[in-house]
């Protein structure tokens, strides 16, 4: 039972930081972070559902700020707030995950701004 929790924290906490550093504030709700089970009675069948419907909503507004508190505050955490939490935790690698998931973050911006700016000068090569 002990490994499964230890398992469990870790992965709440790439959950949370995932829909932080992405900014999901007023669409964020607790279903992000629900599990599922195949035999109500055996705790060995529970896991995280799939993470769905992270929305980034700073991209529609800048001063937005999530619907659920993270450490009795409604604001997007810093890294070190993240690695505070973390360690009050014992989340294990807390640093490079943050690191993983800002990264990916950054990456996928960079390729959608791309993407954008090709649409863009498409639609005014076009007109």
């Amino acid at each position: 039972m002990q490994t499964f929790i230890k398992l469990d924290k870790q992965q709440l906490f790439e959950r949370i930081a995932l829909s932080l550093i992405l900014g999901d504030g007023d669409d964020t709700h607790l279903k992000i972070f629900s599990i599922i089970y195949s035999d109500p009675g055996a705790y060995k069948t529970l896991k995280w559902s799939p993470v769905y419907d992270i929305v980034h909503t700073r991209s529609y507004n800048l001063a937005d700020t999530p619907v659920l508190k993270f450490m009795d505050k409604k604001r997007f955490p810093t890294r070190a707030l993240l690695e505070l939490f973390a360690k009050r935790h014992a989340i294990k690698n807390a640093r490079q995950i943050i690191e993983r998931i800002n990264e990916s973050a950054i990456d996928a911006l960079n390729e959608y701004n791309e993407k954008n700016n090709a649409i863009v000068h498409a639609i005014r090569k076009q007109l």
